[in-house]
């Protein structure tokens, strides 16, 4: 063995050296992002009401599910109280104006009602200025990599998921189909909510 190894085992060393520089990689891409997060003035979790806990009505999480050639998207909305799921097709895929439109025109009814919006830091969520200039509400973003700080939304792409394969092309999905897919998610019995539907509970939140 050489020397050079100091009785090491070759395969191990070169193992742990990959690891080293993965984890350093993950560091500085997430010192990166917090600092980007900084520049374009977003908006913490820390920053964020405690009481956006989930358990008051008005505090919503957002997010995108991508299609497989990444030119498509969806964007899909939850309020986390309830649990009812906004779905809707993003014509111009992840274009971040484009988004913000929609969600405007998604939230714009439930204006009143809106305490604070929850989404990751996708390219996709770059206009969120906007969002808030014309809602009048905050937009939180989650740590890097750390969806589990968004779980209403991934739960909600999980159940959408249950109708759009993963590897399918949204263009074979009209937008008559994709208000189907929101229908049937929000008339389904939730255990949370004592196996009410997530429709009942949210509408009873606007009376």
């Amino acid at each position: 063995m050489p020397s050079g190894w100091g009785g090491r085992n070759p395969q191990r060393a070169s193992t742990g050296n990959i690891y080293l520089i993965k984890k350093e990689t993950e560091v500085s891409l997430k010192l990166t992002i917090m600092l980007l997060m900084k520049k374009y003035k977003q908006l913490t979790l820390e920053q964020r009401p405690e009481e956006a806990d989930g358990s008051r009505f008005g505090d919503f999480e957002m997010d995108t599910i991508i299609g497989p050639n990444h030119s498509e998207a969806i964007l899909t909305i939850t309020e986390r109280k309830t649990n009812y799921i906004m779905i809707q097709k993003l014509p111009k895929g992840r274009d971040s104006e484009e988004l913000a439109n929609d969600v405007f025109k998604i939230l714009l009814p439930f204006k009143d009602k809106l305490k604070t919006i929850t989404t990751d830091n996708g390219s996709e969520f770059a206009a969120h200025e906007l969002i808030t200039e014309r809602l009048g509400v905050p937009v939180y973003f989650t740590d890097p990599y750390c969806s589990r700080q968004k779980g209403a939304i991934e739960n909600g792409n999980k159940l959408t998921g249950q109708y759009i394969p993963k590897k399918a092309s949204f263009k074979d999905y009209s937008d008559e189909d994709i208000k189907k897919i929101q229908y049937k998610l929000n008339r389904r019995p939730r255990e949370k909510l004592n196996f009410n539907l997530s429709k009942n509970e949210f509408y009873k939140q606007l009376v």
